[in-house]
């Protein structure tokens, strides 16, 4: 029986010309939609939560719980108690966190080793 059926069969249970007063929750619960139905249900299909994302990119789920709460990951979103992440922001935080050519982080002047010594012996 679907929703609608039950619905139908608790407005033809209700005598002619009655009214009804409901709260969200309590026509859910007559519908017989859980909160975990309708959260997936209203979740985009290609959004990860926080574990898929964990996994796809190696880090633990608090870790991206914790990413997703500070906003270090620009589109995540709640939905319910669980993290929201669009595979497209997930693309754009692990860009953002790459690490850059080598020879752009690298000190263009050779190490002067002997100079890093003699500052250390000097100290004494």
């Amino acid at each position: 029986m679907t929703a609608a059926d039950r619905l139908l069969a608790l407005a033809e249970a209700l005598p002619e010309g009655a009214t009804v007063s409901l709260d969200a929750a309590a026509l859910r619960r007559l519908a017989g939609i859980e909160e975990a139905e309708r959260d997936a249900a209203a979740a985009p299909l290609d959004d990860l939560d926080a574990e898929a994302a964990g996994r796809a990119i190696g880090r633990s789920a608090s870790t991206v719980r914790d990413w997703c709460a500070h906003s270090r990951i620009a589109g995540c979103y709640r939905l319910g108690r669980s993290w929201r992440i669009p595979r497209a922001a997930l693309r754009a935080f692990l860009d953002a966190q790459a690490p850059r050519d080598r020879d752009e982080r690298r000190d263009p002047r050779p190490v002067d080793l002997g100079r890093w010594r003699r500052s250390f012996r000097g100290a004494r």
